[in-house]
């Protein structure tokens, strides 16, 4: 991950996918300076939109990213308090950006078995 917002995510060119890769933009940048619970919320965002496209590649990029920006959270602000110590502290199992990476690869998986029994039921 570029924390220094140097990443640009592209959506597919219809209205949700430039408002995803405006997301991720949003996470990406917000994290750069330190914001985490606005880079979270960034994530969540796009998250909904991919989940709204039923877009599998979208989520699996989501579900990186989380966990890319949990990874350098928990090395260079293990105060903040959703880092993972800070999670395990207040006695959470996972940190809430753990936790999103997590709904992003189920989404994917989700999505990749409808399809997978859809190709199946064809004559």
């Amino acid at each position: 991950m570029d924390t220094a917002g140097g990443e640009h995510y592209d959506g597919p060119p219809e209205e949700g996918g430039v408002l995803f890769g405006r997301f991720m933009d949003i996470a990406l940048e917000a994290h750069a300076r330190g914001h985490f619970d606005a880079a979270y919320h960034g994530l969540a965002a796009a998250l909904h939109l991919a989940r709204a496209a039923e877009d599998e590649p979208a989520m699996l990029r989501v579900e990186r990213l989380a966990e890319e920006q949990l990874g350098h959270i928990d090395r260079t602000a293990p105060g903040y308090h959703h880092s993972t110590p800070e999670s395990h502290r207040r006695g959470q199992s996972v940190s809430i950006f753990a936790t999103l990476a997590r709904q992003a690869h189920v989404a994917a998986s989700v999505v990749r078995s409808q399809r997978s029994a859809a190709r199946a039921r064809l004559p």
